[in-house]
């Protein structure tokens, strides 16, 4: 059961595109994606559904590059260019990656620095390694930072050790930093899987209000059915590496999601 459905005007512009891209890995008898095409258009915020080992996480590492696809498989374009076709990275990776934003379930921020630092990291790709090395930060950047922390909630933290702050406070320092990137199409890859209902709320608020005020993409990849359909207006849910459903979340009733998690009924809850 397979449909790819135009959710917003075809004329809105493209955040990115994935063509018949397929990833195998050493090992499985399946391939981890598998001949798997969609396209996200700007400002859309979209979840990505499925049951453990379907391919989300590997089709988001596909997407901003972090994985190659086959070498017999498609392609992942941008509006700046291919970024990686036939498994092969463009020669202008780094430029083309700059245009994603990624967001780790395991928050990857250095405990012993304060938040305000790890949150000027994401202008690693901007700006003289040197200085970043050594932690200088002009005013105008340290500005920058504030003004993300404070839209994440978190400007009274910007000094302390990120090790002394919450799950769900460490993961909206990650959304501000990804903020600080200035990317085009922010890739959450199970960003509440650990948190508690309330911190995980405050994480997708952040993450939603921020891609609509900034116009930014959101592809996010969830186990929690109803935080993916209270957020997502679009859902895409994967099975064994496929695109199983690409649809309005009205579309994902109890029938179909207890099809999606046949074996692992218990994440249609």
């Amino acid at each position: 059961m397979s449909a790819n459905v135009d959710l917003l005007p075809t004329d809105m512009k493209l955040a990115f595109e994935v063509d018949s891209v397929s990833k195998h890995f050493a090992g499985m008898k399946r391939p981890a994606v598998d001949s798997v095409s969609l396209r996200l258009n700007e400002g859309e915020v979209v979840a990505l559904l499925g049951a453990s080992g379907s391919g989300k996480s590997t089709l988001l590492r596909l997407i901003c590059g972090l994985e190659r696809c086959d070498s017999d498989s498609g392609e992942v374009r941008t509006p700046l260019g291919v970024l990686q076709a036939k498994g092969a990275l463009s020669r202008q990776i780094r430029r083309l990656r700059q245009q994603f934003a990624v967001i780790f379930q395991q928050f990857n921020l250095v405990g012993r620095l304060d938040v305000m630092t790890n949150v000027l990291m994401g202008l690693a790709g901007k700006r003289p390694a040197l200085p970043l090395m050594v932690g200088r930060f002009s005013p105008s950047d340290q500005a920058l930072a504030l003004d993300a922390l404070s839209m994440v909630g978190l400007a009274d933290q910007a000094f302390q050790r990120a090790s002394t702050l919450s799950g769900g406070q460490q993961q909206r320092a990650a959304v501000a930093r990804a903020l600080l990137q200035g990317a085009k199409v922010l890739l959450a890859d199970e960003p509440v899987a650990s948190l508690d209902p309330e911190s995980s709320k405050r994480v997708m608020d952040s993450m939603t209000s921020l891609c609509q005020a900034h116009g930014m993409t959101l592809l996010v990849s969830l186990h929690q059915v109803h935080i993916a359909q209270t957020y997502c207006p679009r859902i895409i849910a994967m099975r064994e590496g496929q695109i199983l459903l690409d649809a309005s979340r009205d579309a994902f009733d109890e029938a179909f999601l207890l099809q999606l998690y046949r074996h692992q009924p218990e994440e249609a809850l």
